[in-house]
């Protein structure tokens, strides 16, 4: 399956975390085999406060790089499962861990800084 960012136009929900991302430069998401797990779901957006291109996904993303989005999120909102982000590919560098909520402002250490992400504990 292929994830295509949008365009967000509509006023954003109220950003409830404490953490920023980078905007996205591409239109998809690596393509991951599906996992059976529980519930896992994120949007992750190319601006800050829950703004700018937009791509909602379940799946793990070891490579960010080949998608676009590498160095590119700006905002998270973690919608179902915990997630942990990482700054470099394959789930390796700093980890950041996200529990359900929006990330609006992810602070210099991860805007525009992460590598891969991966479900660590779906929702049941």
């Amino acid at each position: 399956m292929q994830y295509c960012p949008k365009r967000i136009v509509d006023a954003a929900p109220p950003v409830t975390g404490s953490t920023d991302v980078a905007p996205a430069a591409a239109v998809s998401l690596a393509e991951v085999p599906p996992q059976p797990r529980g519930q896992c779901d994120i949007v992750i957006y190319a601006e800050p406060g829950l703004k700018g291109l937009a791509a909602p996904t379940s799946e793990d993303q070891p490579t960010l790089l080949e998608a676009g989005w590498k160095n590119e999120i700006g905002s998270i909102e973690v919608k179902q499962g915990t997630w942990d982000f990482f700054t470099d590919d394959n789930y390796s560098g700093s980890t950041m861990r996200l529990a359900p909520g929006s990330y609006g402002q992810l602070g210099a250490d991860w805007f525009k800084k992460i590598g891969s992400f991966s479900c660590t504990s779906p929702a049941s």
